[in-house]
């Protein structure tokens, strides 16, 4: 059989049954090939959406997305897609094309073949592994070890660059093998013992949820946890729609501030899946929970090594480490912090409801009436804070966001992925005007297969929280966020496209939620009274300094 078909067999056979990609000449036998074996092809219209709709499909799907897009600007397209898989620990196989093996360049030169570009030496940084295939016979090794690296510790980006010639060779390579089963780092009982105590006898003991609690498949066994223990939680942006009984809320610098003033008042805190990024301690590590001795659980042993100011570092999977301490706990949370929690909570959730945070109010709204198994996507800005800061999760809701990269045009084409994924949930996106244009042209696959994503705009003409900061730090010259730029007649844009139109009014939004159809929605406001709200804005939430 031809290598096209031995990597479409193999693909089917280690359980992908769709891809995501963008035609070009190099990789049209592999896309013809992938086809005829059964994979759906959803197509998309930009290398870097593809790779956005694919990251947020494996996400849902728990499976190793896979995208496949040309060589030269295909590959350059795509490039903050693989970073963006690559950061949030999403498994991801990328496939470039290439020049047949004959036209590639020699060491010096800087091209040869049309559209020819070293994908590899661009990637290797951004992923787990990145590899060229050169020769047939090692076709079945490389795909092999690509997935492999994708799933096994902590999850990844991967990426495969084939000539043509050798996608279009014959191969006697009958033999296709799955992978390997992930390992499992366990958790280690003599420190998981260790952190219990730790617990048991703080006074001010709390939970910091991260991505990875999700990422490790331990949702379930977190909730078991916090049932037995009472422990408060508070999470990241990356933890933002993990629920439990006992949650405070979404913490760090545009977090709420009952779950930032838990944070600088706990004694001992279990962070389980955190890289402590600068977004969620602030600039200065010592005014973060000062008084605290933190426990960190990470499957990534240099991040633990990075966090040196924790106090125990327990390397180990997350659904190990939990499931040990749900056999060996027996306390449970002092009653009178429990109650100090509840009183932060009732005393600041009104303050999101004053007219400068308007945008949060109408989130609120938005996500009162959001069936409880709809997925929400947002893109990079104010408008993601917004979001974080005024949706209430409903158990079984899925947020969807680029983390560590923080991409604008992320939110459309991870839209569109999840409707793939689950495609009998209802998918609401959330966009700022400035991080909606990176995008647009995405509105075309929403239109094509009528999915029937709801697309709610905050338009205030501006690129928001650059103009925040031009405001503080640039005596309000807004260049590039009110001069010289502008936003398109969104209504035109969406009839365009064939896409209804609304502009937000709250009455509506049953109506819109309920539909079937895809939908445009415009959240129109001046972007003077419009800023995310931090935690700074509030600074008795600091005090205190690290020793």
């Amino acid at each position: 059989m031809r290598v096209c078909d031995y990597i479409a067999l193999f693909l089917k056979q280690n359980d992908i049954d769709c891809f995501f990609g963008y035609q070009g000449g190099a990789v049209t036998p592999l896309i013809d090939a992938m086809t005829i074996a059964g994979l759906r092809y959803i197509q998309c219209y930009h290398e870097q959406a593809s790779g956005f709709a694919a990251e947020a499909y494996a996400r849902l799907t728990k499976k190793c997305s896979v995208t496949v897009v040309t060589n030269g600007p295909g590959a350059t397209n795509l490039v903050s897609a693989i970073a963006q898989a690559h950061l949030d620990s999403i498994p991801c196989l990328f496939i470039t094309g290439q020049v047949n093996t004959f036209d590639l360049k020699e060491k010096n030169v800087r091209q040869n073949g049309f559209q020819e570009i070293d994908a590899v030496s661009m990637a290797r940084p951004l992923t787990k592994y990145a590899k060229q295939i050169t020769g047939v016979s090692e076709v079945g090794d490389i795909l092999r070890e690509a997935l492999d690296a994708a799933y096994s510790g902590r999850k990844g980006a991967v990426l495969l660059d084939i000539p043509m010639n050798i996608l279009m060779s014959e191969t006697d390579d009958s033999a296709i093998k799955e992978t390997k089963t992930a390992s499992v780092f366990s958790a280690d009982e003599q420190k998981t013992a260790q952190a219990l105590s730790l617990l048991r006898f703080a006074k001010r003991p709390l939970i910091l949820i991260g991505g990875g609690v999700r990422l490790a498949d331990a949702e379930d066994e977190l909730e078991r946890f916090v049932n037995k223990t009472a422990l408060p939680t508070v999470k990241t942006l990356m933890g933002f729609d993990i629920r439990t009984t006992t949650e405070i809320g979404f913490s760090g610098n545009y977090g709420g501030f009952a779950a930032n003033l838990a944070v600088q008042s706990a004694d001992v805190i279990l962070a389980l899946g955190t890289r402590f990024a600068k977004r969620q301690v602030g600039k200065d590590i010592k005014q973060y929970a000062p008084n605290a001795q933190i426990i960190h659980v990470d499957i990534d042993d240099m991040e633990l090594k990075h966090s040196a100011f924790t106090h125990l570092k327990i390397h180990a999977d997350i659904k190990a480490f939990l499931n040990k301490a749900i056999e060996l706990a027996e306390f449970k949370a002092p009653k009178e912090w429990l109650s100090e929690i509840d009183q932060l909570k009732e005393k600041f959730a009104p303050l999101y409801t004053q007219k400068e945070f308007q945008p949060v109010g109408i989130v609120k709204e938005i996500s009162d009436l959001a069936p409880a198994d709809a997925v929400i996507t947002t893109d990079v800005g104010q408008n993601q804070m917004w979001v974080a800061q005024g949706w209430t999760l409903k158990k079984g809701q899925r947020f969807l966001t680029s983390g560590g990269l923080g991409c604008m045009g992320y939110s459309l084409p991870a839209a569109v992925g999840a409707c793939f994924a689950y495609p009998e949930r209802p998918v609401i996106c959330f966009s700022g005007d400035g991080g909606f244009q990176m995008n647009m042209q995405e509105l075309q696959s929403v239109s094509a297969t009528r999915l029937p994503i709801k697309i709610f705009i905050f338009n205030n003409n501006s690129l928001g929280m650059i103009r925040e900061a031009q405001m503080k730090y640039h005596d309000s010259r807004f260049v590039g966020t009110k001069v010289g730029y502008g936003v398109p007649d969104l209504e035109k844009l969406a009839f365009a496209y064939g896409i209804a139109y609304h502009l937000f009014e709250k009455s509506s939004l049953p109506t819109i939620l309920n539909s079937n159809s895809p939908a445009l929605i415009e959240i129109d406001f001046p972007a003077e009274v419009s800023r995310a709200m931090t935690r700074f804005d509030f600074p008795e939430i600091y005090g205190g300094n690290r020793s």
